[in-house]
């Protein structure tokens, strides 16, 4: 078993299976001993990625990434169209057309315009999107966006105990999602958008890093 902040071997006389708690005498770091277990793909190359990931190593810096693109595209731009076709042209369409404002519809129609956004955005990064990160010895910046345009997280190293695989309950959706679950201080989810095997190679590069940025 590996410390999960130092990576140093825990002696087994240090670990409590039944309470699930172990600690580590390197960085006196007690933790869950569930989280020390490594679970890890010992035949991952972090320099073979799939079709669709990319792996650049820089001077200073290590840069991984995966395109969110998805043949979802096909039936999701078809469909908003539809959707914003019928319900804003209906609902603000008339009032442009008949240079008229109501302020009953206009609210009305308040919800179908950010379910309209929010189905662009969906489309956005179903055909452009990504997820990258940027990750040196200390720590990175995890992106999700199209272009620059997107979220940044950063995160320290030293602040994540634990890497695995969770899932995650996007906005206005009604099922859950495998997405990579970074576990520490703070908890970071993200990778939602990616498909099973890019979803794959990120997080095992992430726990290739951390084991080698210690």
């Amino acid at each position: 078993m590996k410390c999960p902040k130092c990576n140093s071997s825990i002696l087994n006389e240090n670990i409590n299976i039944q309470d699930n708690i172990a600690k580590c005498i390197s960085c006196e770091n007690v933790f869950k001993a569930s989280e020390g277990l490594d679970t890890s793909d010992s035949k991952f190359q972090i320099n073979q990625p799939p079709h669709g990931a990319w792996y650049e190593p820089q001077p200073n810096e290590v840069i991984v990434g995966a395109t969110t693109r998805s043949a979802a595209a096909l039936y999701l731009i078809p469909f908003t169209c539809v959707w914003a076709g019928f319900s804003l042209g209906s609902i603000y369409g008339s009032q442009i057309a008949n240079h008229e404002f109501s302020l009953s519809d206009s609210l009305f129609g308040i919800p179908f315009l950010i379910g309209t956004l929010f189905m662009l955005r969906m489309i956005l990064m179903s055909v452009f999107g990504k997820v990258e990160i940027h990750a040196n010895r200390e720590g990175g910046v995890i992106f999700t966006g199209v272009g620059s345009i997107g979220r940044k997280t950063e995160f320290l190293w030293r602040d994540i105990s634990n890497i695995h695989s969770g899932t995650t309950r996007p906005i206005f959706q009604r099922y859950d999602q495998e997405a990579i679950v970074m576990e520490g201080k703070s908890s970071i989810t993200f990778g939602e958008s990616l498909n099973d095997e890019r979803q794959y190679y990120l997080l095992n590069a992430l726990r290739k890093m951390k084991s080698q940025y210690r």
